[in-house]
Parts: structure tokens; sequence; C-alpha cells
């Protein structure tokens, strides 16, 4: 019974995605289009022009995500340029969204403290690739060690900062202009302390993975959605 719950469920929603993906922009009286930045519970975050608003949302969308919005409802969803996925936790067989539309991915590493991790980035590369997202390979933390001759063997675009020198940052912010792009990468690895270099704001908890939710901004898990 379980297993046949669990299939109406799904089947009920790709019934809807398919029904929202059929109708992805405005074109009704007082609806609006908008950006997903934040996702929950039968909610979402969305940004309409400059302003964030928390919508219904009965069908899944993901931070990146350009919708509809109508009477305070998710109405529509764009069809999605680029995806970033991973292993559902819950079916190893099935690949779950969990960031859209972004066109690049900045993986932060460190060389040290915590130490550099090879496979790690090589399977966000991997991850990158499949979901048509242009990776960039941040090497942070450099004030505790300027030996990268670990990355030298890498073909992908690679930037050397630091946020305790400003080494760099300003090389990765022209590298992101224009485009959104979801930093990733190894927890202490200096995700919310770049975000906040690149932003030039105190916005993100340094230390944690939740960064506040404003605008073109928000986290999941080990992802931090930036432009």
């Amino acid at each position: 019974m379980r297993e046949a719950d669990k299939a109406r469920k799904e089947s009920l929603r790709r019934q809807k995605l398919l029904a929202a993906q059929a109708k992805p922009t405005a074109t009704e009286a007082g609806e609006v289009n908008a950006l997903v930045i934040g996702i929950g519970p039968g909610l979402c975050s969305v940004d309409i022009d400059g302003s964030i608003r928390h919508v219904r949302c009965e069908i899944p969308v993901v931070p990146g995500d350009e919708v509809s919005v109508l009477n305070d409802n998710v109405s529509g969803i764009s069809p999605r340029r680029t995806i970033l996925t991973r292993t559902d936790p819950v079916n190893e067989r099935r690949e779950r969204v969990i960031v859209a539309n972004v066109d690049r991915m900045v993986i932060v590493a460190a060389i040290t403290n915590p130490p550099l991790r090879t496979g790690l980035i090589d399977r966000y590369m991997i991850a990158a690739a499949r979901g048509g997202i242009q990776p960039i390979l941040c090497i942070n933390k450099l004030d505790l060690s300027t030996d990268t001759s670990a990355v030298a063997g890498y073909t992908i675009p690679i930037v050397r900062c630091s946020t305790k020198t400003g080494q760099g940052i300003e090389e990765l912010r022209d590298r992101l202009a224009g485009s959104i792009a979801v930093l990733t990468g190894h927890s202490g690895v200096g995700k919310s302390s770049l975000l906040n270099a690149l932003t030039e704001e105190e916005q993100a908890r340094v230390g944690s993975l939740r960064v506040c939710q404003k605008i073109n901004r928000t986290s999941l898990g080990n992802f931090v959605l930036y432009s």
C-alpha cells in the first residue's frame, strides 16, 4: 500500500509539473513573472521586480526557477535552461533537481583547512557538465597556502582568492558579471565569506551554510546562489 501511495503522489507531482510547464509565462490579468529564491513546504519565496514575496506553491520548484504567479500562487514554470542535480536520498535511482537556470558553478576549495579534495572537485565538474553549467574552480584561503600546484592539471578556469587579503575577489566578480552562479564546495572552504566579499555585504552568516534569503541569493545544503 505504501508503494502504491508513493506512486500516486509521484504521478500527481508530475501531472502538476507538466500542467505548469504548459503555461510558463504570465498571460492572465494580474499574473506576473517571478524568480524563485527560496523553497519550503507548500510555499516558496520569489523575487518580483526586486520585491520579495512568499507565495503558495503546489508544483515542485527549486531556487532559480522562473515562474508565473497569480493570486499569490505559482501558476506556471518556464522550461529550465540548466539544472544541477544530486541523487535523491529516498530513491537512489532518481536524480533530484536542486538548482535551475544558473550559468556558472563556482567550485570553492582550499589547499589546507580543510584539505583539498580533488575527488569532490571532479564530481562537481561532472554535475556541471551534465547540467549544462560552466564550472569555475576557486581556490580560496590563499593566505594560508600559496602552493596551488595540486590543481594545475585542471583545464577549467581557476581563480585564486583570499577573502582575508582581497586577492582574486575582483577577478572572480568580473567572471561572474551578468550571470547567475551557484557556489558549491566542502564545508569550511569559505563560501559564506566569499559571498560576503563578492557582494561587499555582511549578509551571510559566516560559519553557516544558511544565507539570508535576499534577491537572487539563497542556499540549499552546500549550494549558494549568487548574481
